[in-house]
């Protein structure tokens, strides 16, 4: 796991070890340049694991995250994270993504491997999500993506999405949904209420902060 004082005090020791021994210590390999996601709740128990290591860490609300490092959510346990653009991401129990960096025009990247993640932002095309069998490219708000066994399911509730996949694409818009199995485009399925897939991400506590609002503004 890491926190802005785990990065200080890394950052600290390694030019102490600089100046003493020279040439640069193996030290600062484990400090990315910039971090792409901060843990701004947990509910229950939630890990994560450093890009190149093979030990889950359990996770703490501040906790930031670089690229290439995984988050999971155990069973009956829920988690929100910010990202650096200030996309929010919640993620429900039995879920694992990993963070893979920020593109040039400020897009989030992530890799959402199996579970239900739940997708809020301010700004249009803010994020790119990897699935195992469809990727979306976001240019709207809101949007849910769940991850099966046999297939992905995506919902729109505000903006639009492109779900697209090795046999083809599909444009998703406001209340619209959509699910793509292995081997096979990208489908629109009717989804009656589809609200109610997420109505576990309704009751999280506040977590959009000012400070990530300001930062997020910056970019």
């Amino acid at each position: 796991m890491k926190t802005a004082q785990t990065y200080f005090f890394s950052i600290l020791m390694c030019l102490i070890m600089a100046a003493l021994l020279s040439p640069t210590p193996d030290c600062f390999a484990d400090v990315c340049d910039q971090w792409v996601a901060q843990v701004v709740s947990v509910q229950g128990h939630v890990e994560a694991r450093t890009k190149g290591e093979t030990v889950w860490h359990s996770v703490k609300t501040q906790d930031v995250y670089c690229r290439g490092d995984m988050i999971r959510v155990m069973e009956e346990s829920r988690a929100a994270v910010v990202l650096v653009n200030g996309v929010v991401l919640r993620l429900d129990q039995n879920s694992t993504l990993t963070f893979n960096g920020i593109e040039k025009e400020q897009t989030s990247l992530i890799e959402l491997f199996k579970g239900v993640a739940h997708f809020f932002s301010r700004w249009p095309r803010a994020l790119k999500a990897a699935t195992p069998f469809v990727n979306g490219t976001v240019e709207g708000t809101e949007f849910l993506v769940r991850v099966e066994d046999d297939r992905t399911f995506m919902s729109i509730f505000e903006g639009q999405v492109l779900a697209v996949n090795d046999a083809g694409s599909l444009v998703l818009s406001n209340g619209e949904s959509a699910q793509a199995e292995e081997g096979k485009a990208p489908v629109a399925v009717a989804v009656v209420r589809p609200r109610d897939a997420v109505q576990w991400a309704l009751y999280y506590p506040q977590i959009i902060s000012d400070k990530a609002q300001d930062r997020a503004s910056r970019l």
